[in-house]
């Protein structure tokens, strides 16, 4: 068996794939194993007064894009699919005033002065 070089090319005979072989179906690959993710409701009571919230975490990179809405007893939630892990998070209300979750599972200082709030999934 000689070495390919940049002008030889070697196709492996199972690589012809046979007439009836389905269009559009990649080989089977070898994939890494799927992570189980969990739904994690976020939630503040309706004692919380404001216009709008979101949640702010280390899953989202901190943005503000995931909303919690009002639900009919005046609390706010949102659901989250998490892997197991642990992740900071707080609640940016109307976009001025910072809150953290009332029902975290710790407290853990940041650089900015204050704490944030820590969630264990799994």
């Amino acid at each position: 068996m000689t070495p390919c070089s940049d002008r030889q090319i070697t196709r492996h005979p199972l690589a012809i794939l046979p007439p009836d072989y389905p269009q559009g179906v990649d080989m089977p690959t070898k994939r890494a194993p799927k992570t189980e993710t969990v739904k994690v409701a976020f939630t503040l009571p309706a004692e919380v007064d404001a216009n709008q919230v979101a949640l702010c975490a280390e899953f989202n990179d901190w943005s503000p894009a995931t909303r919690l809405t009002r639900s009919g007893d005046g609390s706010w939630q949102t659901t989250v699919a998490l892997a197991p892990g642990a992740y900071r998070y707080r609640y940016l209300i109307d976009n001025t005033r910072w809150e953290n979750g009332w029902d975290a599972d710790d407290y853990v200082p940041n650089p900015y002065g204050s704490d944030d709030s820590i969630i264990v999934v799994g």
